[in-house]
């Protein structure tokens, strides 16, 4: 893990702001499923960077290792007194669930037809951030 410094703390506001509002419109059941799917698509490069950015300045590889990555990313803000990761703390119990139940994860490689019949059910159960 990297040291605490202004350009480490904007670096985990940045991707716990970016998570947050991903996982959002993913949930997010008034965003029709065609949408959401677009909308991802389109982010990608955004995405690639952002974890690109963590692997390199953060030293974690969320990749290998999301649940352990975000943890210690997690434990870097709390250790200096930072609230930079605060979203991502909401994300993880709701991460936790889509692992469980749809073995869904944040690199998690599907065609389009199993993704949307998983997209339209996340929707439906309702989960909330």
């Amino acid at each position: 893990m990297t040291e605490w410094n202004p350009k480490t703390e904007q670096l985990i506001r940045e991707a716990s702001e970016f998570a947050f509002k991903t996982f959002s419109e993913v949930l997010d059941p008034n965003i029709g499923t065609a949408r959401t799917i677009t909308h991802l698509f389109n982010q990608r490069a955004a995405a690639e960077d952002i974890y690109g950015r963590v692997t390199n300045e953060l030293g974690v590889d969320l990749r290998k290792d999301w649940q352990g990555g975000i943890k210690k990313i997690i434990a870097l803000a709390d250790a200096n007194n930072s609230d930079a990761a605060d979203k991502l703390k909401k994300i993880v119990p709701v991460a936790q669930q889509l692992v469980d139940e749809f073995g869904f994860t944040p690199d998690t490689k599907m065609g389009p037809i199993k993704a949307t019949m998983t997209l339209n059910k996340i929707k439906k159960k309702g989960y909330k951030l």
